[in-house]
C-alpha cells in the first residue's frame, strides 16, 4: 500500500509528543510501524472515496498539486484514527479537533467524488462516477432511492413533469 504523507510529515504536522502518545507502546518515541499503518489505512479511505472519479493512487508525477492536498487530508483521517485506536480517554479536546479535522477531509473527499471539486492535475477515470465515492445520499440520485409506497412522495415520484 503507498501512502500520500509519510511518518515524519505526520509527526511535523502533530508534534512528536502527540504522535508517541497515539503511537507508542512505551516511551515517548512514535513507532513508525503504527504510524505507517494508520497512513496506509487513511489512504485506503481517500483511494476509495475518490476512486469512482479518479485514478488512484495518484501519482506525485503526474499530479503533484493533487498528491499534496491528499497528504494533508490522509494525516488528519489518520490522526483521527489514531485517537479512536488508543481510545480518546482524558483528551477529549484534542480528539474532538481531530475529529473535526476528519469530519473535514471527509467532506472534502465527498466533494471531489462528486466533482463539486476538482484535482486539477489529476487524471480523471473514463468511467467516473459522480455518485459520491461509493455511496449515494439520500436524494442524490433517485433511482437508488426510491421512495417507499406509504410515503406522501411516492405517487409524485413515478409521475412526470
Amino acid at each position: 500500500m503507498s501512502s500520500y504523507s509519510t511518518p515524519s510529515k505526520f509527526y511535523a504536522r502533530v508534534g512528536p509528543r502527540i504522535a508517541a502518545g497515539l503511537t507508542a507502546e512505551s516511551g515517548t518515541t512514535p513507532d513508525d510501524g503504527i504510524t505507517q499503518g494508520l497512513l496506509d489505512a487513511a489512504s485506503n479511505e481517500i483511494n476509495i472515496k475518490i476512486g469512482t472519479r479518479y485514478i488512484t493512487p495518484l501519482s506525485p508525477t503526474t499530479s503533484p498539486v493533487g498528491v499534496v492536498l491528499l497528504a494533508g487530508l490522509e494525516e488528519q483521517i489518520a490522526l483521527w484514527f489514531a485517537y479512536v485506536r488508543r481510545g480518546i480517554g482524558n483528551q477529549e479536546t484534542a480528539a474532538s479537533a481531530a475529529n473535526l479535522g476528519y469530519t473535514n477531509a471527509m467532506a472534502t473527499l465527498l466533494m471531489l467524488s462528486k466533482a463539486e471539486l476538482d484535482l486539477d492535475d489529476a487524471l480523471v477515470r473514463s468511467d467516473a462516477s459522480d455518485l459520491g465515492g461509493g455511496f449515494v445520499l439520500r436524494g442524490e440520485c433517485p433511482h437508488f432511492n426510491q421512495p417507499i409506497e406509504d410515503s406522501p412522495d411516492y405517487d409524485s415520484y413515478w409521475t412526470s413533469d
